[in-house]
Order: C-alpha cells, then structure tokens, then sequence
C-alpha cells in the first residue's frame, strides 16, 4: 500500500509520483487494471490521476472524468492545484473504493509504465491518497451470453 502524506498530512505544494515497472502488453489485446483508493484532500484543487508512458519520458493522463472504460474513475473534471489540471480523485472517499479501467481503447503493444500522480496546492491539507492492491490483468476476449432456458419450460 502506498499512502501519500506525512505524519499529519501531505505537505502544501505536494507533487507525489508511484512508478510502475514497464509491463508488457504484446499479445494482450483486453487488459484491465485494477486496484483499490482510499483519499481525503481538498476537494477539486488537491488529487490523484494515472498517468502512462511508452518511453518513461513522455507522460500522457489515462483516461477521462467518468470515462466508461473505468468503474469508479475519476470524481472530478479538473484538479486546480494540478500542474497540468488534470482530471481526477479528488475530496473524500469515504473508504475504500474498488477501481477498475479496461485498457482495450488504447490498443497498448508494448512495454507501458503507468504512474500515480498526487499533487496539492498550497493552502489546505487533509489526510492524503492511498493505493492498495495494484493488478494489470487479461479480460477473455469474448462474453457469455445467455441464449436458452431449457428446464424449466414455462
């Protein structure tokens, strides 16, 4: 689990970055991560976001604000205390979330690193992000689909 803050709470001004090695994603067309939030800072100024990177250079944010790849993605359309005002996580939580975004849209075949950002402005700080349970994993590339109910008759 990573939590981003100090004793009390993250520093003003904070800008927190967790890394991930690069993952190979050549030959898996429907990947998804998934993972588990918990956050409490200044709603709509201080907040998280993903981002991904093909070359560990050049960071691009993954995803929108209520994107429908995601379940429970991003709760605000922009971060004001954000160096790029991205989109976000953003206030309270209220406890742990469950997340999970599929990959399939950005057709990844490669190596990719993706990164949690966390920044803050200078005025107000709370408790801070926390990331639990980090999983990049393959989706079956077909669905079950229920075409007959044999017994009972009705």
């Amino acid at each position: 689990m990573l939590r981003c803050q100090s004793q009390y709470s993250y520093a003003a001004d904070a800008e927190t970055y967790l890394t991930t090695p690069f993952i190979n994603f050549a030959g898996k067309p429907n990947s998804k991560l998934d993972f588990w939030i918990n956050y409490n800072c200044e709603s709509g100024y201080d907040g998280a976001y993903i981002q991904y990177s093909l070359d560990n250079v050049n960071w691009n944010v993954l995803g929108t604000y209520l994107d429908v790849n995601g379940t429970n993605w991003y709760n605000v359309p922009s971060l004001f205390g954000s160096t790029i005002s991205s989109t976000g996580w953003s206030g309270t939580s209220g406890g742990w979330q469950h997340i999970t975004y599929k990959l399939g849209f950005y057709n990844f075949n490669g190596p990719v690193k993706f990164r949690f950002a966390f920044e803050a402005d200078n005025i107000i700080e709370y408790d801070g992000f926390s990331i639990d349970n980090f999983n990049v994993y393959q989706t079956p590339s077909t669905d079950v689909e229920l075409t007959e109910i044999a017994s009972p008759q009705l």
